[in-house]
C-alpha cells in the first residue's frame, strides 16, 4: 500500500501542474491572437532556415523548420532589407551576434531603428525584414499580448523609419 502512495501523490501532483500549465498557454494564446487582430498584423507559420548557435565552434547552423511571421503590411516599402541573428565570432559583417543584409544604404532613420533593435534584443529567436509587401518579423512565438506589443513595436520602428 505504501508504495501506491508514492506513486500516487507525485502522479496527482504532476497531473495538476499540467493542467495550470496548459491553461495558461491556452490564456496567453488567446490574448495573443487578439492583440494580434487589434493591432492589424497578419501572423502565419512559415517555413525558413532558423539560427541556432553552435558555441563548440563559434558557428551559426541554420536549420529549415517552422518558425512564426508577423507581418505588418505596407505595399509598395521601398527597402529590401534583413535583420539576421548570427553567431560567427569570426565574420567580420557580424556585429554582436546581428547581421545586417540590404540591397543598399539604407535611409539614416532606418539605419538607427536598426541599431537599436539589435541593441534591445538579447534572448530568444528574432529576425527582421523588409521587402516590397512590407516588414516581417520572424520568431518563435511565446507569451502573451505584451510579447505582440513588444514585436509591433519594432515592425513599427522600422516602418517609420524611412
Amino acid at each position: 500500500m505504501p508504495e501506491i502512495v508514492f506513486i500516487a501523490i507525485p502522479l496527482i501532483v504532476l497531473i495538476v501542474l499540467l493542467k495550470v500549465l496548459f491553461r495558461v498557454d491556452g490564456r496567453y494564446k488567446e490574448e495573443r491572437q487578439a492583440r494580434i487582430a487589434e493591432l492589424g498584423i497578419t501572423r502565419t507559420t512559415v517555413e525558413r532556415d532558423c539560427p541556432y548557435p553552435d558555441n563548440r565552434n563559434r558557428k551559426t547552423i541554420l536549420r529549415h523548420g517552422p518558425c512564426t511571421e508577423y507581418r505588418l503590411e505596407i505595399p509598395g516599402y521601398p527597402y529590401r532589407w534583413k535583420l539576421l541573428m548570427r553567431f560567427d565570432r569570426d565574420d567580420p559583417r557580424v556585429e554582436n551576434f546581428w547581421l545586417v543584409e540590404t540591397d543598399g544604404v539604407l535611409p539614416g532613420r532606418l539605419a538607427e531603428a536598426l541599431r537599436k533593435i539589435k541593441a534591445r534584443v538579447d534572448e530568444g529567436f528574432l529576425e527582421l525584414e523588409g521587402d516590397e509587401r512590407g516588414v516581417a518579423a520572424y520568431l518563435d512565438e511565446w507569451g502573451g499580448a505584451k510579447e505582440v506589443d513588444r514585436i509591433y513595436g519594432f515592425l513599427r520602428s522600422v516602418s517609420d523609419g524611412l
